[in-house]
């Protein structure tokens, strides 16, 4: 069985955005290539507040119109979650054993 991945914003940020600052495209090649693996091994997951927080982010941290947003979102990640993309839904019981896993592992 082949393991899961879970993709968070950051990664939809870096590997399909272009930053303006220069120091972000070290970032953006290592999302780039993490993403396109994954893509290919089929083993991405996500969640829908990482799909909501892409779009937010493209409207509010890129300046982008939210028709544009969409757009970029649509081309991306539609896509993707037709071919290898697992996307659940953010309910409690998952939150909790996020939040477990984070106080396990000391992450944050």
């Amino acid at each position: 069985m082949t393991a899961k991945a879970f993709i968070d914003t950051n990664i939809y940020i870096y590997a399909l955005t272009q930053s303006q600052d220069p120091t972000d495209e070290s970032k953006r090649i290592i999302a780039l290539s993490v993403f396109e693996t994954l893509i290919q091994s089929q083993t991405i997951v996500t969640s829908t507040q990482v799909l909501n927080e892409f779009h937010s982010n493209l409207v509010k941290k890129f300046k982008l119109e939210d028709s544009a947003a969409f757009t970029i979102a649509l081309q991306n990640i539609l896509p993707i979650s037709l071919i290898a993309l697992s996307v659940f839904k953010l309910t409690m019981p998952l939150t909790i054993f996020a939040l477990n896993i984070t106080y396990r592992f000391g992450i944050l």
